[in-house]
């Protein structure tokens, strides 16, 4: 498995606390889709036309991870 990922992974979900805390008010974390290199889970934009809403990234690439991790534990 890439370690990186996994590492980037839990980066984001350490930010993305503060995230789900501070935009709505809500436990676990968020991601939007302007992560980046530094793990920014933070929306982007006013809300006007602009993207500003959380899209499950994070959900996708903890499954995609966990997918892989079961394929190589089965082996």
């Amino acid at each position: 498995m890439n370690t990186n990922l996994v590492e980037h992974i839990k980066r984001m979900a350490k930010n993305g606390t503060a995230t789900a805390r501070n935009y709505y008010n809500m436990r676990g974390w968020a991601v939007h889709h302007n992560s980046d290199m530094w793990a920014q889970t933070n929306p982007v934009g006013e809300g006007n036309g602009d993207p500003n809403g959380p899209t499950g990234y994070g959900v996708a690439l903890t499954e995609s991870a966990s997918v892989r991790a079961l394929s190589l534990y089965r082996r």
